[in-house]
Parts: C-alpha cells; structure tokens; sequence
C-alpha cells in the first residue's frame, strides 16, 4: 500500500482473508486429524502449505483442493484465474516492469511481442 515514506508503492489487492488462511491446528481441526498428522502429509504427501518463520500456514481453498484429488496444476491454475478480472494488475505489471528497468514489450523477429 502507498505511504508516506514509498508514495510509489502500490496497494497490493486483497487475496485471501484470515478466514481463509489456516494455521497448523486449525487445519488439522478441518480435517479432524493430528496436528502431527497434518504436518508429514504437507512435509511428505503433499499437502499443501508453507512454512513460514517456522509457522505452517495453508490456504483453505488449497487444502479443500487436495482432499477432492486435483492436481496441483489444476489448483495453481484455478487460483491463477481469480486474478484474471483484478483491474489493479496492469497497473501493476508495468510498476513490476518499470521498476525492473524492462520494457512490458521486447522486438523480435516477427516485431513487437508481449513479455510473458
């Protein structure tokens, strides 16, 4: 978000609420199992989740997705389309670009092509 000291900082639009982010016990309270018990399936089964500063976090859309069986690519890309309608994400891609020194465009060959 903008503020005084980085005015240049672009409000970062909300993802998740805190509702939608589980700690450790409270995803083993949604899927009724040991807090141990949760913690090998994402070390070793693949679970989804992240430790951070050596706190578990996972998404609860994430772990619905994994109980139902789809694929991480499945759930990457149905995550990846909630950003597909944000109006902030041009503005923000060409912040990304322009603080990189990059131009959102390159010339090839063919002419002028979009970065991916």
């Amino acid at each position: 978000m903008a503020t005084e000291q980085h005015p240049e900082v672009l409000a970062m639009p909300q993802i998740v609420s805190n509702d939608e982010v589980f700690t450790l016990g409270e995803a083993a309270a949604y899927l009724r199992l040991s807090e141990a018990t949760v913690e090998l399936l994402a070390t070793r089964q693949g679970l989804p989740g992240r430790r951070i500063d050596g706190d578990w976090r996972f998404l609860k859309s994430a772990v619905r997705d994994w109980l139902k069986g789809r694929s991480k690519k499945e759930s990457l890309l149905r995550h990846a389309g909630e950003w597909a309608d944000d109006p902030t994400v041009p503005e923000l891609l060409r912040r990304i670009y322009e603080e990189r020194g990059r131009p959102m465009t390159e010339e090839r060959d063919e002419g002028l092509v979009e970065n991916p």
